[in-house]
């Protein structure tokens, strides 16, 4: 067994990331490499806490959120500075302690398509789509429609973004790709008219926390499980 001591993060980076638990185990051979520089290198602290809760499994349910929310920073500030190797790995971290946070899916199918696996990000984005509690995710659908196109599978993306016809109602692009992918799929017949989709309700699309990937219930106006404020209060 690894011989661990706890580290207590500072109140600014706490508050600043609303970590649910500020209290870290580290191994005392990466103490230096966690705390020695100007800033906490939180990818490797990460990497601890899995080591710890590996060894320690009774303590995975106290820090199942944290380590969730934790992944989740580290793989989005990874992958925006081009870092999708090591995003797709902190994410994979996550969903294994947080399997039903979409957010960490979605973003975790991004890193895989960034590094062309492609098949393993249309796993993840399968996964997602056929969830029923989650609506028809236009960012989504569509990337794993062009996963499909690029696969030749012209008929499952053409299928996909058919489901985005009534909420993307006047983005041109999106009809030039749901025309090409129709022809490829050989499918014949009309499509909706803008003056269709205008017509037809759309559904409500299900809300998650931007940062801890918890649903939104309608009329919050904080995260009930990481506390950060909703944007675009639900109504």
């Amino acid at each position: 067994m690894s011989e661990f001591t706890f580290y207590q993060l500072e109140r600014d980076k706490v508050e600043l990331m609303k970590l649910p638990v500020t209290v870290f185990p580290v191994r005392r051979e990466m103490e230096k490499e966690i705390f020695g520089g100007e800033q906490v290198a939180f990818d490797l602290l990460l990497d601890e806490l899995d080591v710890f809760l590996a060894e320690y499994p009774e303590y995975v349910e106290r820090y199942r959120d944290t380590i969730g929310l934790l992944a989740y920073i580290v793989g989005i500030e990874l992958g925006a500075e081009g870092y999708h190797d090591a995003a797709a790995h902190y994410l994979e971290v996550g969903l294994a302690y947080n399997p039903d946070n979409i957010s960490l899916r979605t973003n975790y199918a991004i890193a895989l398509q960034s590094l062309g696996r492609r098949d393993e990000a249309l796993t993840q984005y399968e996964y997602i789509i056929n969830d029923p509690e989650v609506d028809v995710t236009p960012t989504i659908w569509i990337l794993a429609a062009r996963l499909y196109y690029e696969k030749g599978d012209y008929m499952r993306g053409y299928q996909l973004l058919r489901e985005c016809a009534m909420l993307l109602p006047e983005e041109n692009a999106f009809w030039d790709f749901l025309a090409e992918l129709k022809e490829k799929a050989g499918v014949e017949g009309t499509d909706y008219s803008l003056s269709d989709v205008h017509s037809e309700p759309v559904t409500r699309t299900i809300a998650y926390c931007s940062r801890c990937g918890a649903k939104i219930r309608v009329g919050a106006r904080f995260c009930s499980k990481c506390g950060a404020p909703v944007k675009g209060r639900m109504t």
